[in-house]
């Protein structure tokens, strides 16, 4: 609950809830590719221009206007991580400015990680900047929020936001047919929330390496070199993956409630203006708060 802030009372439920999202992104993915195949080779082959990190954070920052409130004015800078490092960090990496100069934002690449990849460097840019962490640090900070929110840390919004901007929106924003984005965005969906579950099979149920070699081999994902990664990455950070992928689960949760309560009134300006405003918290507060907000909207 630390690392998610979860709603869910139970890891059963959880758990539950995490195998649907995955059962129903598999059937969903099914449906489409069914009806048009040729959007497997299009995922893979699918490139975006412009290629240069600066110019695709300038065409995500115009493009998200539409759906996101706009954002107070700041400054950002991208650096690239040093060649000891690239072999050890993630593809990006955004520095949480201090609380005194939070329009003062970094955003770290790493180009080796990326592969070289246009899609891959658009929705990580999409993740890390807007309308992930630069944007959601940006707004939030300049609002009238307390300063002793600043000393909490609740990963499971900062991490599930960035990670819901980036598999609902981002693909979109790069031009993609629908079918296209659907099939790369849910595909993408699909192989963390896999993770996700491994990571409760490891620390919750026990499982050892072989028992997550049997359940990837399920979903076609095999290979010693692939399996040992994975296992090893669950066992040195547990509930990493819970973090990323149970709050972007809940963000789409919050959002389909607001969309069945509100109806024609839902707004996707306002939905996101809301949460923003209101900060990093455990979901089952802003569940609390979010009740408020439907009633004034």
């Amino acid at each position: 609950r630390s690392q998610t802030g979860t709603s869910y009372t139970s890891m059963k439920d959880l758990k539950n809830a995490i195998e649907s999202k995955n059962i129903n992104d598999i059937a969903a993915m099914a449906v489409i590719i069914r009806n048009r195949p040729e959007l497997l080779d299009q995922v893979s082959d699918y490139t975006f221009s412009p290629t240069e990190p600066l110019e695709i954070l300038d065409v995500l920052k115009q493009e998200i206007s539409e759906e996101f409130p706009e954002i107070p004015e700041h400054s950002f800078v991208v650096k690239y991580v040093a060649p000891e490092l690239k072999d050890i960090l993630s593809p990006a990496l955004y520095m949480v400015p201090p609380m005194d100069k939070y329009n003062e934002n970094v955003i770290y690449l790493n180009m080796d990680q990326n592969n070289g990849i246009t899609q891959y460097l658009y929705t990580t840019l999409a993740h890390e900047g807007y309308p992930g962490h630069l944007y959601q640090n940006a707004y939030t900070n300049s609002g009238d929020m307390p300063l002793i929110r600043s000393l909490m840390s609740y990963n499971g919004y900062s991490e599930g936001w960035a990670t819901y901007v980036e598999f609902e929106y981002s693909y979109d924003y790069m031009g993609m047919s629908e079918g296209l984005a659907d099939v790369a965005s849910t595909n993408t969906a699909l192989s963390l929330g896999l993770y996700a579950y491994a990571d409760m099979g490891v620390h919750y149920d026990g499982w050892e390496r072989e028992d997550l070699a049997d359940y990837l081999a399920e979903f076609g994902i095999e290979g010693e070199d692939v399996v040992d990664d994975v296992f090893n990455a669950l066992v040195e950070e547990p509930a990493n993956y819970l973090s990323y992928f149970v709050g972007y689960l809940q963000f789409v949760e919050l959002r389909e409630i607001a969309q069945k309560e509100l109806g024609r009134h839902f707004d996707a300006v306002e939905f996101h203006k809301f949460l923003l405003e209101t900060g990093p918290a455990p979901f089952y507060i802003i569940e609390d708060y979010m009740e408020e907000w439907m009633k004034e909207q």
